[in-house]
């Protein structure tokens, strides 16, 4: 009779978090390994947001995204989420909230083994911002094409999400407060726009 021999954790670490981290640190190291995923994957998204300076279609007028996107905005019912939107007027690309719902499925997928909840999040987070006139399809797409990648590199190097420790997330957490305050004390970049731009996002953001 062969006597079968454990795997080790590092195998089981690898092979998926559902099984090793059943426990308190296994659950620990979930969470620590989705907040690292997050705060890391919105570092290249604050930098493009700052250096691309582009309008969000809320803003945007009819001569650029058609009467029809115009006119479907303006029926929308929350009125308060399009004056909220219009605060950040130039942080459309690319999508912050689709890069947070990667980061949050690419967890889901590999520490709990669920990927279709993990891409119905990224789908339902892309559909609403474009709903309520947020980003544009191609913002979406950036904000996910982004983080993806980030989150394969950052479990790459750990050697799996299960080695996250409490420091890792604490450090992105740090480096994303002083990103934030580099980025709001650097001049904007130059704006291009076509004559009575200028007019016609203020007349909006007093509607």
């Amino acid at each position: 009779m062969v006597a079968l021999q454990p795997p080790d954790g590092r195998g089981i670490a690898r092979g998926g978090c559902r099984l090793a981290g059943s426990g308190r640190l296994g659950r620990c190291a979930r969470r620590f390994f989705y907040l690292l995923c997050w705060f890391t994957g919105v570092v290249p998204v604050l930098v493009l947001k700052k250096a691309a300076a582009r309008r969000r279609p809320v803003v945007c007028p009819a001569q650029d995204i058609g009467e029809a996107t115009v006119a479907a905005g303006a029926a929308k019912r929350l009125a308060a989420i399009g004056r909220m939107l219009r605060r950040d007027h130039n942080a459309s690309f690319p999508s912050g909230d689709v890069s947070g719902a990667v980061s949050f499925a690419y967890s889901l997928t590999r520490c709990a083994g669920y990927p279709r909840i993990g891409l119905c999040c990224v789908l339902l987070s892309a559909s609403g911002r474009m709903y309520w006139q947020a980003h544009h399809l191609l913002d979406c797409i950036v904000g996910a094409a982004i983080t993806l990648p980030v989150c394969s590199l950052l479990e790459l190097l750990l050697g799996g999400a299960l080695q996250t420790k409490w420091w890792h997330p604490a450090g992105a957490i740090t480096l994303v407060i002083v990103l934030v305050k580099v980025l709001k004390s650097a001049p904007a970049p130059a704006m291009v726009s076509r004559p009575g731009a200028d007019a016609d996002l203020a007349a909006m953001k007093t509607s």
